[in-house]
């Protein structure tokens, strides 16, 4: 029978306490104040039962328990155990890791209950007492014997018998807690038995509870203990289940407390299975577990330090790169590492390397002062006399009475030519060719007030920087070093200039000497921007980053990380006074967004606490790409979106709202500027806020200037309400619009340069208060087809053109003026006729009628598919121009229209010939052939080519070529003559005919390089010549007159070969290979050819054997031809290039190297 102790004792005082819940897990509270936990402990109930001695002093009363944990949620509001007197025992073999713990952090193990072994001394027989007499002695010899063998063993037997039953007293006494008086019995044990195994056992548990304090203390290295147990492995000796469960708990505490090394838990595991041989509990296979456990987190340790590695070793790599991409690649690669893991222990190190690279980057932007001089080498090139330009000024509708001291010009940029115009009324004063690839007008700049002004303008295709007085002549020139594409910026007495290489340039503008510069780390799109009255500049420089530069100390102070890709920052950043009038606190930026969208961010300046600016404070989405950046005025903003809704706003200051809210309420914000001016709904062209105040915004709308004016009233608040007609047509601008300031107006005026829709380029000044046109002026055209010589009498000849837009210029063909009396630039013609229809684009055909004194352009709108006809004659000197309208054509145009004596030949899409004579100044229409056979395709061309004034054919390039006669009867019928024999070639590749001595010659070319010659004869019969094989396939063709006007036909292939061809001689004369194909018509002067190429180049052939003469030519670099060159007076060359402008040089000139 067991029964539960009723009595326990404090492990704090020792005094007996009476036990409230025997059988019961629970806290108790002692006299003295402490509390301990109380484990229930079955006893014997026998009377005999005897308690044992002490345990080993060193050894930690701590225990932890193998069963019967306490509740887990039994609590105790203070619990001190073993605090002020620890006993000296404690095997503590926490095998399971999830049992609960003591309020200090440790584990309860409850040592093992197995009952000792009990040895039983055999009982002796009775003895017999009637033995013989002769058995007396030697009986009683025997039985001393005996009775000291007894005595020997009862007192063994005893001794053993008290030992086991001290020891069981003791461990009962432990197994109770009550580890004073264990310890008592375990020592007084000890000291009766010093070589008994229960000795051997305590320096075990002794040896074991050493190790462990040895592991408990702080200063204690865990390695030592694990040396100790390799060196004398405790294994080796036998011992009781309770001293290998101790052992079992100093293993797991080994594994706690030391690293982690496969070595150590190699032999931690040899151990341990050691010990299991020697138990029959799972409390082993436990120590198993944790090894394993060890093992896995020494394994994911090592995996995590090979990320580790590899991610530092990446980090380094970023670290290594050059300081203006190091800070963009760590930033990056730190995004990329928080998206994959945010909780990755990596950042801390990213964050290090960016904070590191961030102060390296800001010092690397250094301001470079020495070796920066650009010294302006002497062009390679001579400048060619000759230029010329073409205008045409507007009568002007208002003579401003300007102020003298104001008189300096208007400035137009077009095409990379810089026109400087008269203010009073239009007139082209100068003009100067800075290079296509400059976009960005020049700035006026003055010393002084009393000084004059000079022009900083770029030149040399944005490579140089110059000063020009008003005259346009050069003050001084400076190479930069580079290319600059985005504009330059004025500050102070310096100009500051953005590269395409990466470099801002600060040039000093009084003698063009380059200050230094800038190494900002890739290519700079945009101009810095400097707030008025301001040192700091910001430029986008970094990808994703605004650099803001200190111009005094010409030091970075700080990066805004915008965060755009490069090319996507749509116009330069805007300063922004949110908080201060008088300085700027944020900067606005507009970037182009994937998905056509743009957003608009406001971010704070950078500051000297804080140089690194991440995320704006303000960020809203435009519909579509901004299509002008946003125009400011004192607290407000205009945006102008790209689907043209205009909207205004104003900077709120208050911090608890949005940076930005809506100029009008709801009903009158974001206004479509079709709501605003239907009229102007399908017109084409720019629009862009240009300006606004308090009262009214000048804008532009579809290519239109209109006004905008704020009404207020009580009903509807502030609203918007547009101007009234007239609305100035401005196209699509070229340059930025210029506010010209002058007293004389009664406001200032806008200076606007744009491409309407017919393809004119125009500029004109706009009195912005009165909304009238002061003037307007032509600019220089494109002429891409040959011009007409027209003599009115033998001692006049002019030259008449046609430019891309359809309008009449007409040029004097007068020979070349001395070169000590020649201009740079020289006024080259005057515009005779303007296009009407400014609103389309039309095609232009320009004719010469059979007296050489009149001449026809034929006119139709690509839109309205409308025919005009302008009738050109002179009288002496005086042009005539008759306008012919033709209603009955509505179909466009199919070919090249032909003269047919004083009739036209017009084929149309339809498949018909129109035919058109003009009687009594007006024309008559009727119906040819039908040129397009039912194979032909949609979209063919019909070729016609005339052979006599009675005779010609055509082709629709699939069928041959049909030939037709005329009896010069206004309106007879044409009449379809016979091909000649042998003449049916299946496809045509081009048809032309030239003119000669004997009478007209036609040329058919097929697209397999089969040339075709033929010929009119005066009977009316054609009549075959023979063919020539070319061998090869032609990619252009024409017909060229050579040296003394023979008939050449050029040929250019597919495969580069350029061919020569003698057409009365119906051979080949030469075939050379071209880098490229011909850019226009070859021209032929003084027995050499002329060559343009498409990559370029410009060739000088012998017009006899093709060899090549030359290859440089004194031309302006990428200034490319728009139309093969003609001829003028006294072998002058006119040679029309795609900027407008025409030279008029000589061969010798242009050849001349000195």
């Amino acid at each position: 029978m067991t029964k539960y102790p009723k009595k326990t004792n404090c492990p704090a005082c020792g005094v007996r306490i009476r036990l409230k819940y025997p059988q019961q897990s629970h806290y108790h509270e002692c006299t003295c104040g402490e509390w301990f936990f109380y484990e229930p402990i079955k006893e014997d109930t026998d009377p005999q039962a005897t308690r044992l001695g002490s345990t080993p002093k060193n050894i930690s009363p701590r225990v932890t328990l193998i069963a019967g944990q306490p509740p887990l949620n039994t609590t105790a509001p203070k619990v001190t155990i073993f605090r002020d007197h620890e006993p000296p025992v404690q095997p503590k073999t926490s095998l399971n890791l999830t049992e609960p713990e003591t309020e200090n952090g440790e584990t309860n193990i409850l040592p093992s209950e197995e009952p000792a072994a009990t040895i039983v001394p055999i009982p002796q027989a009775p003895k017999n007492s009637s033995i013989a007499p002769l058995l007396i002695v030697s009986g009683l010899f025997v039985l001393a014997m005996l009775a000291l063998t007894a005595a020997w063993l009862f007192i063994d037997v005893a001794k053993l018998e008290t030992e086991e039953k001290k020891r069981n007293y003791a461990q009962e006494q432990l197994s109770e807690k009550n580890y004073l008086l264990a310890s008592v019995k375990f020592e007084e044990l000890a000291s009766l038995h010093p070589q008994s195994a229960w000795h051997q056992e305590y320096l075990f548990l002794e040896k074991i509870a050493s190790l462990r304090n040895g592991l408990e203390s702080e200063s204690h290295n865990p390695s030592e203990t694990f040396e100790k147990l390799r060196t004398k492995p405790l294994t080796t000796s036998e011992h009781s289940p309770f001293a290998w469960l101790q052992y079992l708990g100093l293993m797991q505490s080994l594994l706690e407390k030391s690293i982690s090394e496969p070595v150590l838990l190699d032999w931690v595991e040899v151990e341990v299975n050691n010990v299991k041989k020697k138990t029959s509990g799972d409390e082993a296979g436990l120590v198993l577990a944790l090894i394993a456990e060890k093992r896995s987190i020494i394994a994911k340790q090592k995996l995590e330090e090979q990320e580790k590695a590899s991610f530092l070793a990446q980090l380094k790599q970023l670290e290594a790169l050059p300081a203006h991409s190091a800070f963009q690649s760590i930033q990056y690669f730190m995004e990329q590492e928080l998206l994959r893991n945010p909780k990755s222990n990596n950042i801390s190190d990213c964050k290090v390397a960016l904070e590191t690279a961030k102060t390296r980057h800001l010092n690397s932007i250094v301001y470079e002062k020495n070796n920066l001089q650009e010294k302006q080498s002497p062009s390679s090139q001579r400048l060619l006399q000759g230029w010329k330009y073409f205008q045409h000024p507007e009568q002007a509708l208002r003579i401003a009475n300007w102020t003298p001291e104001l008189q300096s010009p208007i400035l137009a940029l077009n095409q990379g030519i810089l026109y400087a115009l008269d203010r009073t009324r239009g007139n082209v004063l100068w003009i100067k060719r800075l290079g296509v690839d400059v976009e960005s007008p020049p700035l006026e700049f003055s010393t002084n007030q009393s000084t004059d002004s000079s022009l900083i303008t770029l030149e040399d295709n944005g490579t140089s920087l110059s000063a020009l007085d008003k005259s346009g002549s050069t003050i001084w020139k400076t190479s930069l070093g580079g290319t600059c594409l985005a504009g330059i910026t004025l500050w102070h007495n310096t100009a500051l200039i953005p590269c395409l290489e990466g470099f801002l340039v600060e040039v000093e503008l009084a003698g063009g000497n380059i200050l230094g510069r800038w190494n900002l780390g890739q290519a700079l799109l945009h101009s810095i921007c400097i707030p008025h009255d301001s040192n700091a500049g910001f430029i986008p420089a970094d990808p994703g980053h605004i650099l803001c530069l200190d111009l005094v100390t010409k030091k970075c102070t700080g990066i805004i990380a915008s965060n755009h890709a490069l090319g996507t920052l749509i116009f330069p950043p805007l300063p922004v006074f949110l908080t201060n009038q008088k300085e700027p606190s944020h900067i606005l930026l507009s970037i182009e967004e994937p998905g056509l969208m743009s957003t608009v961010s406001i971010f704070p300046l950078p500051t000297s606490q804080s140089n690194y600016i991440k995320n704006p404070i303000y960020s809203t989405f435009i519909s579509g790409r901004m299509s002008c950046p946003p125009v400011p005025y004192q607290n407000r903003l205009a945006i102008l979106d790209e689907s043209q809704q205009l909207s205004f706003f104003a900077w709120n200051q208050e911090a608890t709202k949005a940076p930005l809210v809506p100029f009008f309420d709801d009903k009158n914000q974001n206004k479509p500027l079709a709501n605003l001016f239907e009229s102007l709904k399908q017109k084409k062209g720019s629009s862009q806020v240009l300006a606004f105040d308090e009262t009214e915004a000048d804008i532009l709308y579809n290519g239109h200037f209109c006004k905008l004016f704020f009404a207020w009233n009580l009903r509807d608040g502030l609203k918007l309400t547009s101007s009234k007609p007239p609305f100035h047509q401005t196209g699509i601008l070229s340059s930025k619009p210029t506010l010209v300031e002058d007293p004389a107006l009664s406001r200032n005026a806008w200076a606007l340069t744009g491409k309407l829709p017919n393809g004119s380029t125009i500029a004109q000044l706009v009195d912005s208060q009165k909304n009238k046109l002061l003037w307007k002026t032509l600019l220089s055209p494109r002429f891409e087809s040959a011009p007409l010589s027209i003599t009115p009498t033998p001692e006049k000849n002019f030259l008449l053109l046609a430019d891309s837009a359809s309008n009449l210029f007409l040029a004097k063909n007068n020979p070349l003026p001395p070169i000590t009396t020649q201009s740079n630039w020289a006024e080259g013609a005057l515009c005779i006729a303007r296009n009407s229809n400014s609103d389309s684009q039309a095609l232009s055909h320009l004719l010469q009628l059979e007296d050489k004194k009149t001449a026809l352009q034929i006119l139709q709108d690509t839109i309205s598919k409308k025919v005009t006809l302008k009738l050109i004659s002179f009288d002496n000197e005086s042009p005539n121009i008759k306008l012919l309208d033709i209603p009955e054509i509505t179909y466009s145009f199919a070919g090249i229209p032909k003269t047919l004596g004083n009739q036209i030949l017009i084929p149309l899409s339809n498949g018909s010939i129109a035919r058109i004579w003009v009687k009594d100044n007006k024309p008559i229409i009727s119906t040819g052939p039908t040129w397009k056979s039912p194979e032909a395709a949609k979209n063919t061309q019909c070729k016609i080519a005339i052979l006599d004034n009675n005779t010609f054919c055509f082709s629709d390039g699939t069928n041959g070529a049909s030939f037709f006669r005329w009896n010069n009867i206004p309106d007879a019928t044409f009449e379809k003559t016979k091909a000649p024999q042998n003449f049916a070639p299946p496809q045509c590749f081009s048809l032309d005919s030239i003119p000669t001595e004997k009478g007209s010659l036609g040329i058919f070319l097929d697209p397999q390089g089969q040339l075709i010659p033929f010929e009119s004869k005066p009977d009316g019969s054609i009549q075959k010549l023979s063919t020539i094989d070319l061998k090869v396939t032609p990619k252009a063709s024409w017909i060229v007159q050579g040296a003394s006007h023979p008939l050449r036909y050029a040929i250019a292939s597919n495969t580069g070969r350029f061919v020569w061809i003698d057409l009365t001689g119906e051979k080949t004369l030469w075939n050379i290979p071209l880098a490229s194909a011909p850019l226009v018509k070859p021209f032929v002067i003084e027995q050499k050819i002329l060559l343009f190429l498409e990559s370029g180049d410009t060739l000088l052939l012998d017009e006899a054997t093709g060899k090549v003469l030359k290859t440089g030519f004194n031309l302006p670099e990428g200034l490319f031809p728009s139309t093969t060159p003609y001829q003028g007076a006294d072998n002058s060359i006119f040679i029309p290039f795609t900027d407008g402008t025409v030279l008029q040089t000589t061969l010798k000139d242009l050849t001349n190297d000195s």
